[in-house]
């Protein structure tokens, strides 16, 4: 197993936050830390997850974690390369921890047995088209076993019935997400891989699926995959359709 040389070396460890991706925003705005600087939260009060959602998490039980990079190496257009890795290295590291087939639902939520395990949410700063910072926020279900009246999440736990340490799985989770980055750092090389790895987790892959837009209505489509710079390519009643995140929800 790869062994991280820098992220996760300097940890902020948080008893409660509303978000751990505004902490590390404010943390880089007046601190300047270095790079692979973690934040991680016992309990956020207003955890944030795609599009205005909302991350609730039981205090303790969870993961909920922001990682701070600087992919001064990535074009603007390549930004799709941190969804990738960062949706790779949850995968891996679940695999790591007894969950089988965890999947992508796109663009970045992990799901295992059609529920929700995890969630990423990326926050880039970008100034004159270039990169100048990339906050990856990261949640994990990891041994919370109640989600009340939220039938589609569940927990490595509920999955594999065992206890989880938080920190053993940071452990595998950094090593892997290093891992990638710095594999970043040299894309011509492994863009075809880091593609063709996140194209065969993808959640419901060559199947019909429902599709809700913004404006409620709804439609049926089969997902052919995802294009580099992260659209999803569906097809729908034999012609083929580009969407870029926002512009449609897979419904479960």
């Amino acid at each position: 197993m790869y062994n991280p040389l820098f992220t996760g070396k300097v940890l902020l460890e948080l008893n409660e936050v509303d978000s751990t991706n505004n902490y590390a925003r404010y943390w880089i705005s007046n601190n300047k830390p270095i790079e692979g600087t973690v934040i991680i939260a016992q309990n956020q009060f207003a955890g944030k997850g795609q599009f205005g959602k909302t991350w609730v998490s039981e205090p303790g039980k969870n993961l909920t974690c922001s990682i701070i990079y600087y992919p001064v190496h990535l074009k603007v257009e390549e930004a799709f390369v941190l969804i990738q890795i960062s949706s790779l290295a949850l995968c891996n590291t679940l695999s790591q921890f007894g969950v089988q087939n965890p999947q992508i639902k796109w663009p970045n939520d992990i799901l295992v047995n059609n529920k929700k395990m995890a969630g990423i949410l990326i926050e880039n700063s970008i100034r004159n088209n270039h990169f100048q910072d990339s906050i990856i926020g990261i949640g994990v279900n990891l041994n919370q076993e109640n989600f009340d009246a939220l039938p589609n999440i569940t927990s490595v736990k509920n999955i594999t019935g065992n206890n989880i340490s938080a920190q053993e799985f940071c452990q595998v989770l950094f090593s892997y997400l290093e891992m990638f980055y710095l594999q970043s750092k040299n894309l011509s090389k492994f863009q075809q891989d880091f593609y063709e790895q996140y194209s065969s987790k993808i959640f419901r892959i060559n199947q019909l699926s429902d599709f809700l837009k913004p404006d409620q209505s709804i439609f049926q489509g089969q997902i052919l995959g995802v294009k580099p710079n992260g659209n999803l390519v569906v097809q729908v009643n034999n012609t083929t359709h580009e969407f870029q995140r926002g512009e449609v929800r897979i419904l479960m």
